[in-house]
């Protein structure tokens, strides 16, 4: 694998993420899940080269987070 760090660091944000929403801090958690977010599709070569997936799973669920938490903050 060639970047050990920023996808640690992408995970590390999302565990984060994981627990503000099971808080129920939704202000933190969409921050997070946006930064996660960022982390993770900063990594698309990461998850296309080393680990051969045409998607990039970290983006996704982050994307899929976000679009559940803005839905239940309406």
């Amino acid at each position: 694998m060639t970047c050990d760090a920023p996808l640690e660091m992408a995970n590390a944000v999302r565990a984060l993420a994981c627990n503000a929403e099971g808080r129920g801090d939704q202000r933190e958690a969409e921050a997070l899940w946006r930064e996660a977010l960022d982390r993770y599709a900063a990594l698309d070569a990461v998850f296309h080269g080393d680990f051969g997936l045409a998607d990039n799973p970290g983006a996704k669920e982050a994307r899929t987070r976000l679009s559940r938490l803005q839905a239940s903050a309406v």
